[in-house]
């Protein structure tokens, strides 16, 4: 059985989330949600974030699963700085999405969602600013549009 990954130019990848990181946000989070979702028609990989207003594209081989995946683009970033091959490939798996770089490889896992996957101390503080509106994740806006067109 074959899995579901794309092949990527790491300095490319690397470049768009640079971009995207510096983006100012109305408050400094520590962890930064980004949708990976790709256009096989084009053989272009999308980077989303913030509601989508935000985004960048690079070109990327292979297939990825229609709802995309949303993972950190923090971590995602610091992986491919300490990588040093041209090529990455990242293979979706049901929780989790595989990052491999010639020898080694490490686990990225997607980033769950609402208010229960918030730690003690992260809740106080979203009590005190906003509730989190997990229907603006980009994964829920694509599953309702979907929904829609059934």
């Amino acid at each position: 059985m074959e899995s579901i990954h794309l092949t990527i130019d790491r300095q490319e990848l690397l470049n768009s989330l640079k971009i995207l990181s510096v983006v100012r946000r109305k408050r400094f989070t520590s962890v930064l949600p980004i949708w990976l979702s790709f256009d096989p028609t084009a053989n272009v990989l999308r980077l989303s974030e913030d509601q989508g207003a935000v985004e960048a594209e690079i070109p990327a081989i292979g297939e990825w699963p229609p709802a995309g995946a949303t993972i950190d683009l923090y971590t995602l970033k610091r992986i491919l700085e300490e990588s040093d091959h041209d090529k990455i490939e990242l293979h979706a798996l049901e929780d989790a999405i595989l990052f491999f770089a010639g020898s080694w490889n490490v686990r990225l896992n997607l980033l769950a969602f609402g208010p229960e996957s918030l730690s003690k101390s992260d809740s106080d503080a979203m009590a005190s600013t906003q509730i989190l509106d997990v229907s603006s994740l980009p994964l829920f806006r694509w599953a309702h549009e979907n929904r829609r067109k059934r």
